[in-house]
């Protein structure tokens, strides 16, 4: 996943293991309640994503053709940030890790289902993200946006 500068905007590309341009993240940086998409390269909204406004603590919504998939509310602990991605009808996920350090852990039911990290790919801005077989790729690179807008909302971008 590599971020993109943008004016007004929020960008990013989504690249596959190949190396090869799998999605594109666009959305408003600029509105009361931010809101970002996920597309195929085509430009088919495959996510939306919705920031909560007003909330106690970062809260964003994850939706798929229009339904709620997920809600990413962020917990601040001792150990770090930890976030709690509620998927309606199924487990949920636990994302915990350091901005500082651009490393999460995605874990559900104690096992950990994938990883975010910026250190492996630090040269190039680039997140590199590893996802379990048989996991929700979708919603866990959706996610893993989502923390990258919190992160850049706390300025801890390095």
């Amino acid at each position: 996943m590599q971020p993109k500068a943008r004016t007004f905007g929020i960008a990013f590309t989504i690249y596959d293991a190949n190396q090869q341009e799998a999605f594109k993240v666009e959305g408003q940086k600029l509105s009361w309640s931010r809101k970002v998409s996920l597309m195929n390269l085509d430009g088919l909204v495959l996510v939306f994503i919705r920031q909560r406004p007003m909330s106690w603590h970062s809260r964003y919504e994850i939706y798929r053709q229009q339904q709620l998939a997920a809600t990413v509310t962020q917990k601040l602990t001792f150990s770090g940030r930890q976030f709690r991605v509620r998927v309606p009808g199924q487990e949920d996920f636990r994302v915990q890790g350091s901005f500082t350090g651009c490393e999460f852990t995605f874990e559900r039911g104690g096992h950990q289902v994938a990883r975010a990290s910026k250190k492996l790919w630090a040269w190039n801005g680039r997140y590199g993200i590893e996802i379990a077989d048989g996991e929700d790729d979708l919603l866990i690179l959706a996610t893993s946006v989502v923390l990258d807008l919190i992160r850049r909302d706390s300025n801890l971008y390095s």
